[in-house]
């Protein structure tokens, strides 16, 4: 059973890699005929999506567990992502988790993702983003260390608060490539901001 969910899940993350090869380059397609189209379009009427910006987001959560002792997890995830092009972003990630407790962990994560902008409304758009990280934990008290790399997706809805300024939430989904299986998805919020 495992192996078909894996079967299927390699499927779908392959699927969705083609779509997103063809969506990034049919803007630089567009732009090179001087034609419009749906994924050409120009910057939104918040001017997100403009080439050239800078835009830093991040997330952030915190969680006590009433458990024996009370566990804490704390988990921060700034990036830093770039328009190439109308629309078009390349990006980093860089994360930091710790989970207190008897066997505590640290882990610490770097990624690269690319990701499309599509302006709903003046106040509203999708940002979907793909790209790969790599994770690596340790564990305290003796436990083992371990390193895995994960193909990640989200797909966050913003809200453009005010000019520059944007709140965001959406499904992820982490397939793990490596390392055992470290298969994540939900819901996941953000706050940015860029220039």
């Amino acid at each position: 059973m495992k192996t078909s969910s894996s079967k299927w899940l390699c499927r779908a993350v392959a699927l969705f890699l083609i779509s997103l090869a063809g969506v990034i380059a049919s803007p630089a397609a567009a732009g090179a005929q001087g034609a419009s189209g749906p994924f050409a379009q120009p910057p939104g009427p918040n001017g997100f999506g403009t080439p050239g910006q800078l835009v830093f987001d991040g997330t952030a959560a915190f969680s006590l567990v009433k458990e024996t002792g009370g566990n804490t997890t704390f988990l921060l995830r700034p990036a830093v992502d770039y328009f190439i092009i109308p629309n078009v972003t390349v990006g980093a990630v860089i994360g930091f988790s710790t989970e207190s407790g008897r066997f505590a962990t640290t882990t610490i994560s770097l990624g690269v993702r690319a990701g499309v902008n599509f302006n709903l409304t003046d106040k509203f758009s999708l940002w979907p983003t793909a790209g790969f990280s790599f994770f690596h934990t340790d564990t305290s008290d003796g436990g083992p260390s371990s390193s895995h790399w994960a193909f990640n997706l989200f797909a966050p809805f913003l809200f453009h608060v005010a000019p520059h300024f944007f709140l965001g939430a959406g499904p992820f989904l982490d397939v793990g490539l490596s390392g055992g299986d470290h298969n994540l998805f939900g819901i996941q919020s953000l706050i940015g901001g860029w220039f």
